[in-house]
Order: C-alpha cells, then structure tokens, then sequence
C-alpha cells in the first residue's frame, strides 16, 4: 500500500535509459532535486534499463520530462 505524502496523492514516475550507469544518474538526479523517492528498477533486457520513483505528483511530474532528452 502507498504511503500517504503531505499532499495526500503519490505518483509513480519511470525513466528509461540505455545502460546502467544513466539509469543510476538519472534516479540519483531525481531523488536529489525534488520529493521523490527510488521504488525500484528493472532490466528490461537489450541493455535498456527501467528506473522507478515514487513521489508527491508535482515532484513526479516535474523531475520525468527534465532528464527526457
């Protein structure tokens, strides 16, 4: 069950990025600028990996388009 936040809504971002070592770049840039915490990643094979984070909305929504190229 998702933990209630200060505003009362949680969202679940997810970038996509080709290797390992973007995918940790772009969760730490995350977590780092904004309300966001890492829920996770998944190998999705073919060398692109799936990064996870979970947040309040606004965190959310603000951090997943800036690390869009």
């Amino acid at each position: 069950m998702a933990e209630k936040l200060s505003s009362g809504q949680v969202a679940l971002g997810m970038i996509e990025t080709r290797g390992v070592v973007p995918a940790i770049e772009a969760a730490d840039a995350m977590v780092k600028a904004e309300k966001c915490h890492h829920h996770g990643h998944v190998k999705a094979g073919g060398g692109l990996v799936s990064v996870l984070v979970r947040g309040e909305v606004g965190a959310v929504k603000a951090e997943t388009p800036m690390l869009a190229p």
